[in-house]
């Protein structure tokens, strides 16, 4: 996680130019939130980056007051200066220690965009937040899902190159519904997910567009020369015809009755 917090760290000063998956993401929950009807008061955002999202739901809902999170110290002053609301306080914080951060506080709505395929120990994470949840509460939130990226997967795999692509290691919306319907049981759930395709110039663009948003993952053995990266292309193109990228994106909303 450390490694992941850096990546964001460094990807600070350019994750709004090369994000706009993530932005797209952001902007189909918020959808999903306002046709919910519902009006928080105390709202919990986790990890927050830019504050993008944290915009839209400040300005959407201007009486709820909103506590966003973010493990990266850069992302969070960024956020401050993108959204700087009264009703919105940002605090540094790691999602996975939600329940030291907010201590005895509950919220109406916890919600969260592109951020929970980081947390491996998901079931501590929603046990923990069930706790904070408050009745007739939501939870929603959106993920990337294990088949982000899966030509350029298919791609190094083929080319037997030493590398993984983070989304391997993702949720898919299998491992959302049982471990929501085991620890919310009878929580209204509703799981959407949406495709993505995105054009490239070149694979060095799809490749500086993972880099810049910070969603490279943990470290890996591969060194991309420029041999590498004109053979993986060549690959790529044969394969598929031009550089492209596939990006899942999981939608989950629950609540407590």
């Amino acid at each position: 996680m450390h490694e992941i917090i850096t990546n964001f760290d460094k990807a600070s000063e350019t994750y709004e130019k090369f994000g706009s998956v993530q932005q797209e993401a952001a902007e189909i929950t918020f959808e999903m939130l306002k046709k919910s009807n519902f009006c928080p008061h105390f709202t919990l955002e986790l990890g927050c980056g830019p504050g993008n999202y944290t915009k839209m739901i400040a300005k959407g809902f201007p009486n709820s007051n909103i506590l966003a999170i973010d493990a990266s110290e850069k992302m969070i002053k960024l956020a401050q200066k993108n959204a700087n609301f009264t009703n919105t306080k940002y605090l540094v914080g790691n999602a996975e220690n939600v329940d030291e951060i907010v201590k005895e506080q509950k919220f109406d709505l916890i919600t969260s965009n592109a951020t929970f395929q980081w947390i491996h120990e998901k079931n501590i994470l929603f046990q923990k937040l069930k706790q904070i949840l408050n009745r007739s509460g939501i939870m929603l939130f959106s993920s990337f899902g294990p088949k982000t990226f899966c030509e350029l997967d298919f791609a190094l795999n083929k080319l037997d190159f030493a590398i993984e692509i983070p989304s391997q290691g993702f949720a898919d919306e299998l491992i959302y519904k049982k471990l929501i319907n085991e620890i919310f049981k009878n929580s209204g759930l509703e799981i959407t997910k949406k495709f993505i395709t995105k054009k490239y110039e070149n694979l060095f663009e799809l490749l500086k567009t993972i880099k810049q948003t910070g969603t490279q993952g943990q470290k890996n053995k591969l060194i991309w020369t420029k041999n590498k990266i004109l053979k993986l292309e060549e690959f790529y193109l044969k394969s598929f015809g031009e550089i492209i990228a596939t990006y899942e994106i999981i939608f989950v909303k629950c609540s407590i009755s």
